[in-house]
């Protein structure tokens, strides 16, 4: 099991990676825009260091309590994107595939 958690925070710095190099790529992945330099780089931060330095500290620290923060801001993720869903009529595949994404990896963190 230990495998698997490593697996997901690894996957979880690689997202962070690409978020961090390639912001446009991401925002465009889901369906923002940057109205100048300062949006780009919230994204840089928000959306990739975020993931870099949570995935990094379950690596670093390979403790239980690591996975599980992961883990639990993954649930969170899943509860609030699933509040989204209907409260912003956003209920398209992408959001669906990401909330079972984050369900699953989140559920597998706390195991």
């Amino acid at each position: 099991m230990l495998l698997t958690k490593l697996l997901i925070a690894l996957a979880t710095i690689g997202f962070g990676v690409w978020a961090a190099l390639a912001p446009h790529k991401i925002l465009q992945l889901v369906g923002l825009v940057a109205q100048d330099g300062r949006g780009v780089s919230e994204a840089r931060v928000a959306l990739g260091a975020i993931y870099i330095g949570a995935g990094g500290a379950c690596l670093w620290l390979q403790v239980p309590a690591a996975f599980a923060v992961l883990g639990l801001a993954y649930l969170a993720m899943t509860v609030v994107r699933l509040l989204a869903i209907f409260k912003d009529r956003a209920s398209d595949r992408s959001n669906w595939a990401s909330l079972v994404l984050e369900a699953v990896m989140g559920a597998l963190l706390l195991i």
